[in-house]
């Protein structure tokens, strides 16, 4: 038996965060003799050998996957922690010794803030001082800051593999200072500090309002204390401050979205003394954004020479960070590298760029060198070589970066299409997590949308363990709402310009992005168990839901605001819609119900009864106003849009007795628009969800098989290795989609995810036991996936479910729970359950239905229609009673094709063309798509 996943405030060995009570404790069991804990103790102490015990929590028992602990933590300080577990076999265990330290906290600053001290500023300054270390060391730490963005050298080698610190959020309300282990990189005797700044969020061209330069602050600014402990007691302290120089640097120029101007050729010989800056310390906090950094490195596919000339090298998948290439460029000669997603007519397409350049620019100085940018990224999949003798693409390599963040789920399948299309989804959560969990990773936009987040959050959740990553974007959230008396901006950070900082570039929180303030923290708990998220951000939930109030005329329809809708959905007769057909009042008061309801569950969790008693009767205000204003007596909702029903189905917005009819007609509206979905972004999340949530999983498969337009799968058969922004992005014939707003990478859409975790491989979340230290495994075959292999690496432990059709008919199912979780396994067709200790199983079973492979005439209609070959055959044959019989559309979804016929066209079709039908159908495999 052996501890294994130790995390603090689900981190490794967190160095310099900031931790808030209560801090919370998790870890696994590995390679158990029994199958749950029995007790566990936990000690911290402020010394590895456990002499200075400052917590020692005893034999207790874990109610949660987390433990939730109050201290009181002293600035710069290591803590030292361990577990004890005992099983129910009376096996014991003790884990090796993990840590965590603190930052400054709110100690006192002895440093300044310092700016080179030029009259013009020429190019990025490289900050530098040298110190004199007198003795063997101990210990040393570098606690620190830069605006815009910063990147420290300790005798020429950097001290971190972090990029982009310290981080994107609003550095008007926090900035996070990190804190350095440098005892290793220090040495006796003089040592050289170098800091490199650059431009990034704070003081470069960024945002989609102009101006869109120096939006929080106009100078480099730089902040820094080392702390040396030496061997015999003594300290040191060195402190930034105007004894420190400020030398030029190659970098001409950077910007996130522009890209990297480099000049070797051009240094200016030239140095300034640097002056004290009084930018104040108030705003100063501990970390909280998880490192981004370079995760992987691939290789180049191809070599492209176009038929205008151009030299283009393809990376094979649509990545974000940068390449990194060796090359000796001639003095004064200029390269160029420009980055895009796709090309157009063999050329590199750069349009939906907007205003990005996207570029990487560089003049050279004769001498050989390996290069990469310091202080941009781009998204790209294809990278156009301009101003190189030769090019060899062994050269290249890629760098994908993202937020440092654990893999957690895994799912493949006997379907390489939708393999790739959850590879997609992976790439495109990847590419958007940079700090902020951005909507896109190119163009000149990159911002932090609530909407696009939210939607978002359970896929992502599941692909990763991204708590962390979300814990600093809700810090974030907050810290805006309180300037927006509780309304959550339309993207987190919200851009404030240093020329009028009361001027916020954002509307009246819209419903489906202001509720990622009650969602997300929602989502995260479900996931872990851990209270403590709640807790925090409790005042920001609360926040958002007494915003809505204040909107509230008191007919508890939510009326006043400024809305997005349905964003991108389908279903409006203009295609310069944006914003769908499904009325905003609907929209908007069923995430009012529905974020009432979150926070009234938050109360009762967080035993604050008043709160709980209030919301939850303020829900049952805003569920019957909406029943009365939105569903009719008899059952119907009044609006023709699938995301109309999806809502209300998801969101328990009806009666218990009309939940049958609204499901009914959200299947008959998704025949009548041919078998395909219409939905944007807030019903597209929640729609195969609710169709196989009430008995309509057949249905739910046949939208995600789907590979024409619009579906999951047509951006999969055109190449796509991310998620689009658009349902045709690139249009059939392959020419990309020149309407604006066209991103290649935009996760929203990728939602599905969770719909393939939940119902296709069956993993569930108990919402009584979050965390899933009881889950419930339900997987759902689809007819035309013929085994599913699904791996959930949950707080509490490792998840496991497989399944294979045999012979059409049966199926064998493979489950696996870890140590200290139950299960509740339900068959397939829901009709039995079995309750699991840790351990694995297997099973047989055969459903109600078969798994034919061909068509027949007892095929289901709907199944056929939503074939593509086989809709061909009967619109051959039916065209004119499938295009306009429409008062029994509503039948079709459980009549067979031989019912059909007999009921509409009996009279008609003769017994010869039933042989010709038949044949024809027999011919089409329904697993081809």
């Amino acid at each position: 038996m052996k501890i294994t996943h130790m995390r603090v405030n689900h981190r490794k060995n967190p160095l310099g965060y900031l931790l808030r009570n209560p801090i919370v404790f998790s870890w696994q069991v590995a390679d158990p003799k029994g199958k749950f804990e029995k007790a566990c103790r936990i000690l911290i102490s402020k010394d590895e050998n456990f002499k200075n015990i400052i917590y020692d929590s005893g034999p207790t028992k874990r109610n949660t996957p987390v433990l939730e602990v109050n201290l009181n933590l002293e600035p710069r300080t290591r803590y030292y922690w361990k577990v004890f577990v005992w099983d129910d076999t009376g096996n014991y265990t003790e884990s090796n010794i993990s840590w965590f330290e603190t930052g400054k906290m709110n100690e006192s600053w002895n440093a300044n803030w310092i700016t080179p001290d030029w009259e013009e500023e020429t190019c990025h300054p490289i900050l530098t001082k040298e110190i004199l270390i007198k003795n063997n060391i101990s210990k040393a730490r570098l606690y620190g800051t830069g605006l815009g963005l910063y990147e420290i050298k300790v005798n020429g080698q950097k001290i971190s593999d972090e990029l982009f610190l310290p981080g994107y959020n609003a550095y008007d309300k926090w900035i996070q200072v990190q804190t350095f282990d440098i005892s290793k990189q220090l040495k006796h005797g003089k040592n050289k500090i170098e800091v490199l700044l650059g431009n990034g969020w704070y003081k470069g061209k960024f945002g989609v309002m102009e101006p869109r330069e120096k939006i929080y602050g106009d100078k480099f600014l730089f902040l820094a204390e080392i702390h040396v402990e030496y061997e015999d007691g003594t300290k040191d302290l060195f402190v930034t401050d105007d004894t420190w120089e400020a030398l030029p640097s190659p970098i001409v120029n950077s910007s996130i979205y522009d890209g990297e101007m480099r000049n070797y050729y051009e240094i200016p010989n030239i140095k300034w003394k640097t002056r004290i800056i009084n930018l104040g310390f108030e705003n100063l906090v501990d970390r909280l954004s998880p490192p981004i950094k370079i995760i992987e490195e691939i290789k180049p596919i191809k070599y492209i020479k176009t038929h205008r000339g151009e030299r283009i090298i393809d990376m094979g998948q649509n990545m974000v960070g940068w390449v990194r290439f060796k090359a000796r460029i001639p003095k004064g000669h200029e390269v160029v590298l420009q980055f895009g997603e796709v090309l157009s007519d063999g050329d590199l397409y750069r349009d939906n760029l907007e205003n990005a350049k996207q570029e990487f620019r560089i003049i050279g100085d004769g001498i050989e060198r390996i290069y990469e940018p310091n202080f941009t990224y781009f998204g790209f999949r294809y990278v156009k070589l301009i101003g190189f003798e030769n090019i060899n693409i062994n050269d290249f390599v890629g760098c994908v970066i993202h937020s440092e963040m654990e893999r957690r789920g895994y799912i493949k399948t006997s379907n390489w299409k939708i393999n790739r299309l959850y590879e997609n989804i992976l790439w495109s959560q990847k590419g958007n997590f940079i700090d902020t969990p951005t909507d896109c990773p190119q163009r000149s936009e990159r911002l932090g949308w609530t909407g696009d987040a939210q939607v978002f959050s359970n896929t992502a959740l599941y692909n990763y363990d991204c708590v962390a990553f979300y814990e600093k974007y809700l810090y974030d959230l907050w810290q805006e709402q309180k300037d927006n008396n509780g309304s959550v901006p339309m993207y987190v950070p919200a851009l404030k310009f240093k020329q009028n900082p009361k001027r916020i570039y954002v509307g009246i929180g819209s419903a489906g992005w202001g509720d990622v303030a009650t969602i997300l923290p929602w989502h995260i708990y479900l996931h872990t168990g851990d209270k403590s998220i709640l807790k925090k951000q409790y005042d920001s939930m609360k926040a958002w839901v007494d915003f809505i109030i204040s909107q509230d005329d008191g007919s508890r329809i939510w009326k006043r605001g400024s809305f997005f809708g349905d964003w991108l959905a389908l279903d409006s007769r203009d295609p310069n819609n944006k914003f769908g057909s499904t009325p905003m009042e609907l929209i908007s008061t069923a995430f009012y119900a529905y974020s009432t309801y979150i926070l009234a569950n938050a109360a009762k969790i967080l035993e604050y009864k008043e709160d709980a008693e209030y919301y939850e009767k303020l829900y049952e205000e805003i569920k019957e106003a909406f029943k009365k204003e939105f569903i009719t007596p008899n059952g119907r909702v009044a609006s023709d849009t699938q995301t109309a029903n999806v809502l209300i189905l998801k969101f328990k917005l009806a009666d218990e007795k009309d939940y049958k009819r609204i499901a009914e007609d959200l299947v008959n509206k998704i025949i009548m628009a041919k078998g395909h979905l219409t939905t944007g972004f807030l019903g597209t999340p929640y729609l195969c969800l609710v169709l196989s949530e009430n008995n309509y999983h057949n249905v739910a498969c046949q939208l995600f098989i789907r590979d024409d337009f619009p579906s999951w799968l047509y951006a999969v058969n055109l190449g796509a290795t991310t998620i689009w922004e658009r349902w045709d992005s690139i249009l059939p014939n392959g020419e990309i989609n020149k309407v604006s707003m066209n991103s290649l990478n935009h996760y929203a859409f990728g939602s599905i995810g969770e719909w393939m975790y939940k119902h296709l491989v069956g993993f569930q979340i108990d919402e009584t036991n979050p965390g899933f230290s009881h889950a419930i495994i339900n997987p759902k075959p689809c007819k035309f996936i013929r085994w599913v292999k699904g791996e959930l690496n949950t707080i509490s432990g490792t998840y496991r479910c497989e399944y294979k059709i045999i012979n059409n008919r049966l199926i064998k199912i493979k489950v696996e729970v870890p140590f200290n979780c139950t299960a509740t396994f339900i068959y397939p067709d829901g009709d039995k359950k079995e309750e699991l200790m840790p351990g694995n199983y297997e099973f047989d079973y055969i459903p109600e239905e078969t798994f034919e492979e061909n068509f027949s005439l007892n095929s289901r209609l709907f199944d056929i229609l939503a074939h593509p070959k086989g809709r061909s055959v009967l619109l051959k044959y039916f065209s004119l009673l499938l295009e306009n019989y429409s008062p029994n559309f509503s039948d079709l979804k459980d009549k067979t094709l031989d019912e059909f016929i007999k009921f509409n066209a009996g009279l008609f079709f003769r017994n010869e063309m039933l042989n010709i039908l038949e044949k024809e159908l027999s011919e089409i495999n329904i697993y081809e798509i």
